[in-house]
């Protein structure tokens, strides 16, 4: 399981050197705040539809394929993002990465649950979940605080690192993590995707609950995209620099470590296993 938590700390440095400053970079390659609303939108869009197909792939080809591509795709998007200068470039960078993910949504705790149940370790999942979101964000926290001084080198050279580290999260994920779901589960080839998608579609759309809830998350991601996208061409707008753009987001993610670490306190996990 080290290596699991290798790529996931991995993983978490990574976005924490991108997410930051990424849509400072856009803004500052011409592009107005009419098309990052767009780009926000695709990628919310891409990940909304992508959900359920590539967590049935997940479900089928097991859980290291799904992580594996998830990581590949992110080197891939955060690479081509860091060659972009032009709106088809971010477009494409996007969509990438709305499909990396979908590969990782429907695969990253899905890995941590049946590596448990194969070990009869499941009363830990809790436990084990919330440590993955601790070193998770602990590691964006890290590559938060390298951002001003490897965009003083080169104002790509966060978007280039971050890229390396998905590539090096996506040959561990290759060589040492191994695969979680149980043989009798994925080795089951009748079982159709397409069928699986329409099973989980159908069971959605026969519950009023669970078809608002999923409208609701949606345009949840979209509402909450569009703070994500503007408030950093805000504070350019205001004249803060990288050090404090970085800074405010190193801030929101220490609460949520807080916030991560006083749930590992105060919640009785025996009562939650389910």
């Amino acid at each position: 399981m080290l290596a699991y938590y290798v790529t996931i700390f991995l993983k978490g440095t990574a976005k924490g050197l991108f997410f930051p400053i990424w849509i400072l970079h856009i803004s500052n390659n011409k592009i107005s705040l009419f098309f990052i609303g767009i780009l926000g939108t695709i990628l919310e869009t891409v990940r909304f539809i992508t959900e359920i197909p590539l967590g049935a792939f997940a479900d089928k080809y097991g859980r290291k394929v799904s992580l594996f591509l998830s990581a590949f795709l992110y080197f891939m998007a955060f690479f081509l993002f860091s060659l972009g200068n032009t709106i088809y470039m971010f477009v494409f960078s996007v969509l990438i990465m709305g499909l990396a993910d979908s590969f990782e949504s429907g695969a990253l705790e899905a890995w941590l649950a049946d590596h448990l149940i194969l070990k009869g370790k499941v009363d830990k999942l809790e436990n084990e979940l919330r440590k993955m979101y601790i070193i998770l964000i602990a590691g964006s926290i890290i590559g938060a605080i390298f951002i001003t001084h490897l965009y003083k080198m080169n104002t790509i050279m966060p978007f280039l690192v971050s890229a390396v580290l998905y590539l090096i999260a996506t040959l561990i994920t290759c060589i040492f993590v191994p695969e979680s779901l149980p043989v009798s589960r994925s080795s089951n080839i009748n079982k159709s995707i397409i069928n699986k998608i329409k099973l989980s579609v159908s069971y959605v759309m026969s519950s009023k609950t669970l078809l608002l809830l999923s409208l609701a998350m949606f345009l949840f991601a979209i509402g909450f995209d569009g703070i994500e996208r503007f408030y950093q061409t805000y504070l350019k707008y205001r004249k803060f620099n990288v050090f404090w753009i970085s800074n405010i987001y190193i801030i929101s993610a220490i609460f949520g470590l807080a916030f991560m670490f006083l749930q590992n306190m105060l919640i009785n996990n025996k009562k939650m296993i389910y």
